[in-house]
Protein backbone atom coordinates (compact mmCIF):
# COMPACT_ATOMS: atom_id res chain seq x y z
CA UNK A 1 0.00 0.00 0.00
CA UNK A 2 0.81 3.60 -1.12
CA UNK A 3 0.18 6.01 2.36
CA UNK A 4 0.46 9.29 2.13
CA UNK A 5 0.63 10.52 5.89
CA UNK A 6 2.09 13.46 7.84
CA UNK A 7 5.62 14.45 7.18
CA UNK A 8 6.36 14.11 11.11
CA UNK A 9 5.86 10.27 10.92
CA UNK A 10 8.64 10.40 8.93
CA UNK A 11 11.56 8.33 11.24
CA UNK A 12 8.39 6.04 11.95
CA UNK A 13 7.84 5.54 8.49
CA UNK A 14 11.62 4.60 7.70
CA UNK A 15 11.45 2.44 10.64
CA UNK A 16 8.46 0.46 9.45
CA UNK A 17 9.59 0.18 6.64
CA UNK A 18 12.98 -1.40 7.63
CA UNK A 19 10.64 -3.98 9.71
CA UNK A 20 8.63 -4.90 6.80
CA UNK A 21 11.75 -5.15 4.75
CA UNK A 22 13.08 -7.69 7.66
CA UNK A 23 9.92 -9.30 8.45
CA UNK A 24 9.55 -10.26 4.50
CA UNK A 25 13.03 -11.36 3.99
CA UNK A 26 12.54 -13.57 7.23
CA UNK A 27 9.29 -14.86 6.13
CA UNK A 28 9.93 -15.56 2.67
CA UNK A 29 8.51 -18.84 1.34
CA UNK A 30 10.46 -21.66 0.65
CA UNK A 31 9.48 -22.29 -2.99
CA UNK A 32 10.03 -18.05 -2.95
CA UNK A 33 6.86 -17.13 -4.08
CA UNK A 34 5.00 -15.67 -1.09
CA UNK A 35 6.02 -15.76 2.46
CA UNK A 36 5.31 -17.97 4.99
CA UNK A 37 3.69 -14.97 7.75
CA UNK A 38 2.10 -11.55 7.32
CA UNK A 39 3.47 -7.87 8.78
CA UNK A 40 0.81 -5.75 9.64
CA UNK A 41 1.64 -1.69 9.85
CA UNK A 42 1.59 0.07 12.88
CA UNK A 43 -0.77 3.41 12.10
CA UNK A 44 1.41 6.53 11.53
CA UNK A 45 1.65 7.78 15.05
CA UNK A 46 0.55 11.44 14.01
CA UNK A 47 -2.62 10.93 12.18
CA UNK A 48 -3.91 12.63 8.65
CA UNK A 49 -7.20 13.22 10.51
CA UNK A 50 -4.96 15.91 12.37
CA UNK A 51 -4.76 18.06 9.21
CA UNK A 52 -8.53 18.74 9.86
CA UNK A 53 -8.37 18.36 5.30
CA UNK A 54 -12.42 18.11 4.76
CA UNK A 55 -13.39 16.15 1.10
CA UNK A 56 -13.98 19.37 -0.54
CA UNK A 57 -10.96 20.88 0.49
CA UNK A 58 -8.87 17.95 -0.55
CA UNK A 59 -10.90 18.21 -4.06
CA UNK A 60 -9.75 21.63 -4.45
CA UNK A 61 -6.56 20.50 -3.92
CA UNK A 62 -6.45 18.00 -6.52
CA UNK A 63 -8.45 20.24 -9.20
CA UNK A 64 -10.61 19.67 -12.42
CA UNK A 65 -8.84 16.89 -13.76
CA UNK A 66 -9.73 14.47 -10.43
CA UNK A 67 -13.29 13.55 -10.59
CA UNK A 68 -15.14 11.77 -7.32
CA UNK A 69 -15.57 8.43 -7.86
CA UNK A 70 -19.34 8.59 -6.62
CA UNK A 71 -19.14 4.95 -5.05
CA UNK A 72 -16.95 2.74 -3.86
CA UNK A 73 -16.98 -0.93 -2.92
CA UNK A 74 -15.06 -3.49 -1.48
CA UNK A 75 -15.71 -7.46 -1.62
CA UNK A 76 -14.52 -10.59 -3.42
CA UNK A 77 -16.10 -12.70 -6.04
CA UNK A 78 -19.11 -11.65 -7.19
CA UNK A 79 -19.57 -10.55 -3.45
CA UNK A 80 -19.54 -7.03 -2.94
CA UNK A 81 -20.50 -4.04 -0.71
CA UNK A 82 -20.70 -0.26 -0.34
CA UNK A 83 -17.99 1.61 2.06
CA UNK A 84 -19.81 4.80 3.06
CA UNK A 85 -16.98 6.33 4.89
CA UNK A 86 -14.80 5.72 1.70
CA UNK A 87 -13.80 7.90 -0.86
CA UNK A 88 -11.52 8.01 -4.19
CA UNK A 89 -10.70 10.28 -6.45
CA UNK A 90 -9.26 9.87 -10.12
CA UNK A 91 -7.87 11.47 -13.13
CA UNK A 92 -8.49 8.49 -15.72
CA UNK A 93 -4.55 7.28 -14.87
CA UNK A 94 -4.23 7.49 -11.03
CA UNK A 95 -6.80 6.83 -8.16
CA UNK A 96 -6.55 8.79 -5.12
CA UNK A 97 -8.46 7.08 -2.28
CA UNK A 98 -8.69 6.61 1.82
CA UNK A 99 -11.55 7.13 3.98
CA UNK A 100 -12.89 10.11 6.34
CA UNK A 101 -15.12 10.91 9.44
CA UNK A 102 -17.63 13.17 8.65
CA UNK A 103 -16.22 14.46 5.47
CA UNK A 104 -12.40 14.95 7.38
CA UNK A 105 -10.15 12.87 5.66
CA UNK A 106 -8.39 10.08 7.58
CA UNK A 107 -6.81 8.07 5.55
CA UNK A 108 -5.21 8.80 2.13
CA UNK A 109 -3.59 6.44 -0.36
CA UNK A 110 -2.47 5.84 -3.84
CA UNK A 111 -3.31 3.49 -6.26
CA UNK A 112 -0.87 4.76 -9.35
CA UNK A 113 -0.90 4.24 -13.30
CA UNK A 114 1.67 5.58 -15.64
CA UNK A 115 4.34 7.46 -13.83
CA UNK A 116 3.53 10.85 -15.49
CA UNK A 117 4.55 14.58 -14.66
CA UNK A 118 0.85 15.63 -13.62
CA UNK A 119 1.10 13.13 -10.62
CA UNK A 120 4.66 14.52 -9.84
CA UNK A 121 2.91 17.85 -9.71
CA UNK A 122 0.07 16.95 -8.16
CA UNK A 123 2.18 14.78 -4.89
CA UNK A 124 4.68 17.87 -4.71
CA UNK A 125 1.49 20.14 -4.28
CA UNK A 126 -0.12 17.67 -1.41
CA UNK A 127 3.67 17.31 -0.01
CA UNK A 128 4.08 20.98 0.62
CA UNK A 129 0.16 22.18 1.15
CA UNK A 130 -0.20 19.42 3.42
CA UNK A 131 3.09 19.00 4.56
CA UNK A 132 3.15 15.31 3.70
CA UNK A 133 5.59 11.99 2.95
CA UNK A 134 4.87 8.49 0.85
CA UNK A 135 5.06 5.42 3.07
CA UNK A 136 5.49 3.03 0.61
CA UNK A 137 5.68 -0.75 1.49
CA UNK A 138 5.72 -2.45 -1.42
CA UNK A 139 8.82 -0.74 -3.08
CA UNK A 140 10.48 -0.25 0.84
CA UNK A 141 10.42 3.91 0.38
CA UNK A 142 9.92 6.48 2.36
CA UNK A 143 9.83 10.15 0.33
CA UNK A 144 9.34 13.77 1.27
CA UNK A 145 6.89 15.10 -0.85
CA UNK A 146 7.84 18.55 -0.12
CA UNK A 147 10.95 17.86 -2.24
CA UNK A 148 9.89 18.29 -5.94
CA UNK A 149 13.45 16.09 -6.85
CA UNK A 150 12.61 13.22 -4.41
CA UNK A 151 8.92 12.84 -5.47
CA UNK A 152 10.36 13.28 -9.06
CA UNK A 153 12.46 10.04 -8.41
CA UNK A 154 9.68 8.35 -6.83
CA UNK A 155 6.90 8.82 -9.12
CA UNK A 156 9.66 7.54 -12.26
CA UNK A 157 10.34 5.08 -10.46
CA UNK A 158 6.97 3.30 -10.27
Amino acid sequence: MIDLIPVENHAHAQSVVDEATAHADAHRAPDGLGYTDVYVAPEPLVPLSLRAVSLSTLASLLGAPWQRIPRVTSGYSSYREDLPNAYAYSDGNHVLYGSHREGLVTTLHLHPGPPNEALIDLLHALGQGLRLIVQDLWRDQVVDLRSRQATAEYVRGL
